[in-house]
């Protein structure tokens, strides 16, 4: 069996051991990407937050996001953007 990106967002052994791999050969903040493609997002999340990443985003696409360019402002009708602090303080 080939092992491909998406299968290791989807199986949390598999998660684990590339975050942690990442996290062991890097001297910057890892962040992980997490996909939508799973059955049980939760269990992949706490494997890569056992692994050491900083933090993750479970996001894809903002259907409507508009940016003001001279601002740098982000604007999304009807909706609140959240911003999240990293998993746990290293």
């Amino acid at each position: 069996m080939a092992i491909t990106a998406s299968l290791i967002g989807q199986v949390p052994e598999l998660a684990y051991a590339a975050v942690k791999a990442s996290v062991s050969h890097s001297d910057v903040p890892v962040y992980v990407k997490l996909t939508p493609s799973v059955a049980d997002i939760t269990s992949v999340a706490k494997a890569v937050e056992d692994a050491g990443a900083t933090g993750f985003t479970m996001i894809n696409t903002l259907v409507g996001t508009r940016y003001d360019l001279a601002t740098a402002n982000l604007s999304l009708p009807m909706a609140k953007v959240v911003c999240q602090a990293p998993l746990s303080s290293q």
